[in-house]
């Protein structure tokens, strides 16, 4: 009877997850949306893409708002993507490091955004796409749960960075680069 109750306990955290839960993948989900939405709108308006960028940064700084009030409470919160176990899949953890981490990454990417259309997103078409693939594996990195994950959006994060690094041509952004 026992090995009955905790079967079907665990059923039950499965068939209504909390609802909190699902908002963990938002700060990585909305870069990885938006990043190429904007490298094709960029081909055509640069002001739509400009929308888009802020758009997402004001999206993310929501998301983080909402993240870290969630995590005060002291409780870590796990999110496994696709229900897989955590060897196998991607497991993301939110607690109040990652949380203000996230918070405090969203800041600064506004905070960039603004500086940044001030001219400097016009030296190459790519800025706006660049800078969100780059928040989403910042944003990864500080949610994921494991070291090979953490590889991985370390490395998404790192292409995106060469990319803003040579972003506006010259010889010495090149080699730089």
């Amino acid at each position: 009877a026992r090995t009955m109750s905790i079967w079907t306990r665990r059923n039950r955290q499965r068939e209504s997850p909390d609802a909190m839960n699902h908002w963990i993948i938002l700060p990585i989900l909305l870069p990885a949306i938006i990043a190429p939405l904007v490298a094709l709108t960029m081909r055509y308006d640069v002001v739509l893409a400009r929308v888009f960028s802020f758009a997402s940064a004001a999206g993310l700084l929501a998301f983080a708002l909402i993240l870290t009030v969630a995590a005060t409470d002291g409780r870590i919160e796990h999110y496994a993507l696709g229900d897989w176990a955590a060897p196998f899949g991607i497991v993301l953890v939110l607690d109040r490091l990652s949380a203000l981490m996230l918070l405090l990454t969203a800041l600064l990417a506004f905070m960039v955004l603004l500086y940044a259309v001030n001219g400097w997103d016009r030296r190459g078409r790519h800025f706006h796409s660049l800078f969100q693939f780059q928040l989403m594996g910042i944003n990864g990195a500080f949610l994921t749960g494991d070291f090979f994950n953490l590889f991985v959006f370390f490395e998404v994060l790192l292409i995106a960075s060469y990319g803003l690094m040579v972003h506006g041509g010259g010889e010495a952004r090149v080699r730089a680069g």
